[in-house]
């Protein structure tokens, strides 16, 4: 996983931030074929094999979806809060 979360600057509340978790690194063009505006208001960031995303209008609202990003980089995705991400971090570290 990166160094950080990219949306931490915004000053974002904790629960809009997510991140997706890809089976495969996906190519340039396929990385290129995403669309940032496909949800306005959402953002995400593609770093690797990891997709942050900044959700302020909630998940459930949402067009960045794990079928968007399947489908879209070729590959399988898992999507986890950024809350419970640090906590499964914290255990392992602890």
């Amino acid at each position: 996983m990166a160094g950080g979360v990219p949306f931490s600057g915004k000053r974002a509340d904790p629960a809009s931030l997510h991140v997706m978790f890809l089976a495969d690194k996906p190519g340039k063009a396929a990385a290129g074929a995403l669309d940032p505006d496909r949800s306005p208001g959402d953002a995400f960031a593609l770093v690797g094999r990891e997709v942050y995303l900044h959700l302020p209008n909630g998940v459930a609202r949402t067009k960045l979806t794990n079928a968007y990003f399947d489908s879209t980089l070729g590959t399988v995705s898992t999507g986890r809060n950024w809350r419970t991400v640090q906590k499964l971090l914290d255990m392992f570290e602890g």
